[in-house]
């Protein structure tokens, strides 16, 4: 008796792709490994920055020529205020942020990572207790 096997017309890398880095710009590969090498060199050495804006400089500095870069700097062109007309002078969104407090048997459930439907039927048991 033989028993005969048939391959799936579907694959998994069918249903589930890999990721797929963004390139937006169209970086080369060698473009793209320079980036995510100096990325991370960045990311250690700038710990308080973020890393998508650290990722906005490299990109500007690896499409502005060198002298463009070099009339911003001695320009200090960034270092301008703003000269925008728009309205920017900041306010309070009120109903922004809803304040919930919380008590301790929630609190202690919630480190248990319980999620709200989990508390809400244990605060029922503890009701009829």
């Amino acid at each position: 008796m033989t028993i005969e096997i048939i391959a799936p017309e579907k694959t998994i890398h069918d249903e589930l792709p890999r990721y797929k880095e963004t390139n937006p710009r169209n970086y080369d590969e060698l473009t793209l490994a320079r980036k995510r090498t100096e990325l991370k060199a960045m990311v250690a050495h700038y710990t308080d920055m973020s890393p998508a804006w650290l990722e906005m400089c490299w990109d500007f500095v690896e499409n502005t020529s060198k002298e463009r870069i070099k009339e911003i700097i001695d320009t200090k062109e960034f270092e301008k205020p703003c000269t925008s007309t728009r309205d920017m002078k900041g306010g309070i969104v009120k109903g922004g942020i809803e304040i919930t407090t919380r008590t301790d048997e929630e609190i202690a459930m919630r480190e248990h990572i319980l999620n709200d439907y989990e508390i809400e039927a244990n605060k029922k048991e503890l009701e009829k207790e």
